[in-house]
């Protein structure tokens, strides 16, 4: 499994919705999320300003001890 910023176990899941697909990402970690500013076009630090921009709404949930980032785009 692909490891969180937060140094986790992630998981990507992609579920179909009527006008898109909603993405959600889940991991153990309860650290908050944090928008950073890139300091290149290549640094990293683009996730949270990307999602923000190309998706019709996102956000967090609480999941057990960890949390789930959920993003919702149209096709």
């Amino acid at each position: 499994p692909r490891r969180a910023r937060a140094g986790s176990p992630s998981r990507l899941v992609a579920q179909p919705t009527p006008p898109g697909v909603r993405l959600s990402v889940h991991d153990a970690s309860s650290a908050a999320l944090e928008s950073r500013d890139a300091t290149s076009p290549l640094d990293s630090r683009h996730g949270l300003a990307l999602v923000s921009m190309l998706a019709e709404s996102w956000g967090v949930d609480r999941a057990g001890s960890g949390k789930v980032v959920w993003a919702e785009l149209k096709a």
